[in-house]
């Protein structure tokens, strides 16, 4: 029987690879939701009946995942607080929020372009894959030797135990970000969401030079002639004026990603002719025609060394983008561990070579992966692959309440409260730090502007413990520390608060907190489990609430009665 007489039955029945892509250009940006990976970035043409099809199948998608978390009454992880899983979406030319509204009926004109985050998690009991079934899936995504398949099988074991991942079930893998990389992080956030602008940056070297030069001039801030700064600056420099703000070359990618101009790059110039050497005396000899043909075929040689960067890069490029291809289908129908998807996204890097240009393509990969990791509060294992760049990039298109998690707050933040999801987070780490024992929060710092100076001497005030009180605008930074699972600095975690707090995000708690786990002598190893006192199990963000008043912070974790009502019937 030949194979075109076998009738298909959906897409799942479609294997071949060419096949596969074949489908896929029919289908357009339709495909990937209908293969049950939604979790992408999307460019609609509302013209083109396949994009309006696209967009109606992730409306549905969406009312399924939101109907599901609120009949278990989870958090609301959306951008904006309205349950829907659409982010940063831009409609013709100009930001936009996507409402139900808007999608009934769906327009037919426009470009609509924005992030599709699924919410969609497996049950607490799923398992993923098995380390022998894992390093079958890695050979089929990377056609793998046997030799390179015993290789693969070491690395992974070797990574786990960099990253301490068996330890405590993977709850004190090490810090993804430090304080010296949160000002570039928080920049590039602020960045993409919009915040920072060139104009902004403007405003705020104005501000800075004008405090310069109403300061009062002393030995110590006397400024040598023609230099903006201080003593120290260089001539030409910016960085005077620009003392306690950001670098220049912060400043000037961002002007660039905005679209502005940056401080201007010297062009590589072409090698000349030493002279005194025998070829240059020779050329000289046969006259200003034989210089000027020479100067030609140089011109003609660099042109054609370019043109071969420029297509082995495309063809590199083509490469990665099959195999990003090729590990979607095959990751789309499995669940894995974060440390597995770590595995993956660094093999693929490696193997590939990606470079700043191709960034898209690492992204792309790391938003497939979010959505079949099984434990995904162990994603920071997974963030701790990339740059603060492209941590930044990552937080943008997913969001904080998709890919943090209360069960490992300890690390470095950077969090701006004029954001919804960032407040949530603050207001999450606050509860953490009254009801934790110990010292919590280091280095904290608060200010109103990105550009403005730090508060000097600045400590968590009680007026922050309301809702009227905690500010709506502002950046916090931080450090949150709990004892490294050791009980240093006597700081230690509070698992029964995690694990309520845990109904906030999107990553659940996992079954060995949820159900508790007995040391040897039959005692409650974590003291977690959310329970009446009948037995019956509590729901997490009721439990957090409970426990937030309790400890005398007038703080709300739940959307407000309007926006319920707004949205109670999707």
């Amino acid at each position: 029987v030949h194979k075109d007489q076998l009738p298909l039955k959906g897409a799942a029945a479609v294997t071949a690879e060419t096949e596969k892509r074949r489908l896929q250009g029919a289908l357009g940006n339709c495909y990937y939701p209908i293969m049950g990976i939604p979790t992408a970035h999307y460019k609609l043409d509302m013209c083109k009946p396949s994009d309006r099809l696209c967009l109606q199948k992730l409306s549905a998608v969406n009312n399924t995942e939101t109907n599901v978390r609120r009949g278990m009454k989870m958090g609301d992880t959306s951008q904006r607080g309205n349950w829907m899983n659409f982010r940063n979406e831009v409609y013709r030319g100009q930001p936009f929020t996507i409402t139900p509204w808007f999608l009934d009926p769906v327009p037919k004109s426009g470009i609509l372009e924005f992030d599709y985050v699924s919410t969609f998690r497996p049950v607490v009991t799923q398992q993923p894959l098995s380390e022998k079934r894992f390093l079958q899936l890695v050979g089929l995504c990377f056609n793998t030797t046997p030799e390179q398949g015993d290789e693969d099988a070491l690395l992974l074991k070797v990574l786990s135990k960099e990253l301490k991942y068996e330890w405590e079930h993977g709850l004190w893998t090490p810090k993804i970000r430090n304080q010296k990389g949160m000002e570039k992080f928080g920049l590039q956030l602020a960045t993409l969401m919009g915040e920072v602008t060139p104009s902004a940056l403007d405003l705020a070297e104005e501000k800075a030079k004008k405090e310069l030069e109403d300061r009062p001039k002393t030995r110590e801030n006397e400024r040598t002639p023609g230099t903006p700064g201080t003593p120290n600056s260089k001539p030409g420099s910016r960085a005077g004026g620009r003392q306690g703000l950001v670098q220049d070359s912060i400043m000037d990618a961002v002007r660039q990603r905005m679209g502005g101009l940056g401080t201007p790059s010297t062009g590589t110039e072409l090698p000349k002719m030493l002279p005194g050497n025998r070829f240059s005396i020779a050329l000289s000899q046969k006259g200003p025609s034989a210089t000027k043909a020479f100067n030609k075929m140089k011109r003609m040689s660099n042109l054609m060394m370019a043109a071969a960067k420029i297509q082995k890069r495309a063809k590199k490029r083509i490469n990665a983008l099959k195999l990003l291809q090729q590990m979607q289908d095959l990751v789309s129908m499995k669940w894995i561990s974060a440390l597995q998807a770590r595995f993956m996204l660094e093999k693929y890097t490696r193997l590939i070579g990606i470079s700043s240009e191709d960034m898209k393509l690492k992204l792309n990969l790391v938003c497939t992966l979010h959505m079949r990791i099984v434990d995904l509060y162990n994603f920071d294992v997974v963030l701790g692959a990339l740059d603060l760049e492209e941590q930044a990039h990552i937080i943008f298109r997913l969001g904080w309440l998709n890919t943090w998690s209360p069960l490992k707050p300890d690390t470095h933040y950077e969090l701006s409260h004029i954001r919804r999801e960032e407040r949530l987070i603050s207001k999450a780490l606050l509860h953490l730090a009254v009801e934790e024992p110990g010292d919590n929060w280091w280095n904290e710092t608060f200010q109103w502007n990105r550009f403005d100076k730090v508060i000097p001497g600045w400590e968590l005030p009680i007026t922050w413990f309301t809702e009227a009180g905690m500010p709506s605008k502002g950046i916090l930074k931080l450090e949150y520390y709990s004892g490294e699972g050791k009980n240093l600095k006597d700081c230690a975690p509070r698992w029964r608060l995690r694990n309520a707090l845990s109904g906030l995000v999107l990553a659940p708690c996992p079954e060995f907190l949820v159900n508790d786990e007995r040391d040897k002598n039959g005692h409650f190893k974590y003291k977690s489990v959310l329970k009446h006192k009948n037995g019956k199990p509590m729901d997490q963000l009721s439990t957090a609430q409970k426990m937030l008043h309790a400890g005398g912070i007038k703080l709300s974790y739940k959307d407000s009665a309007s926006t319920r009502n707004k949205n109670r019937y999707l």
